[in-house]
């Protein structure tokens, strides 16, 4: 096993600062998590080494890694096909022109696009959202550059957007006013990102799996730091509040934050609706109305 190493590895990332090196160990190589350059590459020897190998086997050793959302060029920039017989000459030369590669693959890459997934990498980070939704939201922001939908927009709001779309898609619940606070867009900024995801994404309706209120409970309940019991409660509250009726057109965050917040009354946790709306990053006015619905129309006697 050979080891190439340039020294792009300390040079500037031209998405500004310096790389920051990830290990891609199906490829054998080490690139920058930001532009997806490759900055130090692990040549594999020729042959099958001194195994033994049967046919499945030796096929497995020559299958490429999945495509991947997440880099610009998904991840195909490096992948060259050479003849065994061919192996070492296309070795040498892969490595004599290893730089022109990298600077050449750069140049051709769509900019926007290597700006929005580093963008994307920033702020899946900082939501703490799966890696699911993180390349889901990949798929989704490529669409809106492939189809030159990224002028006169900030790219943050289209890569909120495409975070929230995922999470949607994945039933892994993150609601609109958290993802607005972290990212610092304005609701319409949303909107407008959200305008163009659709139309680069004409399909998307069909795989929302859109979220029940129950989704967002735990996460409410933990930030509260309240008991874990309190998480069945307001799940039993949420199912008889749909059976009534009560949720239909409803959004299914303040639903679950007025449950919880109910609950919480019920069995003497002292909580107010302020403390409840911050920990599901909606306002108190939304909480007060959903609690007195679900008050008023299941006939609950509430003593403060």
């Amino acid at each position: 096993m050979a080891t190439v190493t340039d020294n792009t590895s300390n040079s500037e990332c031209p998405l500004g600062g310096k790389h920051e090196p990830i290990t891609d160990k199906v490829n054998g190589e080490v690139k920058c998590c930001k532009c997806g350059i490759v900055l130090e590459e692990q040549m594999i020897d020729d042959g099958l080494g001194y195994g033994i190998y049967n046919q499945e086997q030796k096929k497995q050793r020559n299958t490429y890694s999945p495509v991947n959302p997440l880099v610009h060029d998904e991840g195909l920039g490096t992948r060259i096909g050479v003849s065994r017989r061919n192996r070492i000459r296309g070795i040498r030369e892969k490595i004599y022109n290893n730089r022109e590669n990298k600077k050449s693959r750069i140049k051709q890459a769509d900019k926007k696009l290597i700006t929005a997934l580093s963008t994307l990498h920033d702020i899946s980070g900082k939501l703490g959202v799966t890696p699911s939704v993180k390349e889901e939201a990949g798929k989704l922001i490529r669409k809106v550059v492939d189809k030159g939908l990224m002028k006169r927009i900030d790219v943050r709001a289209v890569v909120a957007a495409a975070i929230e779309e995922a999470c949607n898609i994945k039933g892994e619940p993150k609601s609109e006013p958290e993802i607005l606070r972290i990212v610092g867009i304005t609701k319409e900024e949303m909107w407008r990102a959200k305008d163009k995801i659709t139309l680069a994404n004409p399909d998307l309706t069909k795989k929302r799996k859109g979220y029940e209120p129950v989704r967002f409970v735990p996460q409410i309940v933990s930030n509260l730091q309240l008991e874990e019991n309190i998480v069945t409660k307001a799940a039993e509250l949420i199912n008889e509040v749909k059976k009534s009726g009560l949720a239909s057109g409803k959004s299914p965050l303040p639903i679950a934050a007025a449950s919880v917040y109910l609950i919480a009354v019920l069995l003497g946790h002292k909580k107010t609706q302020e403390e409840v709306a911050k920990a599901g990053s909606i306002t108190e006015v939304t909480v007060r109305n959903r609690y007195r619905d679900i008050v008023d129309n299941l006939d609950i006697k509430v003593y403060m």
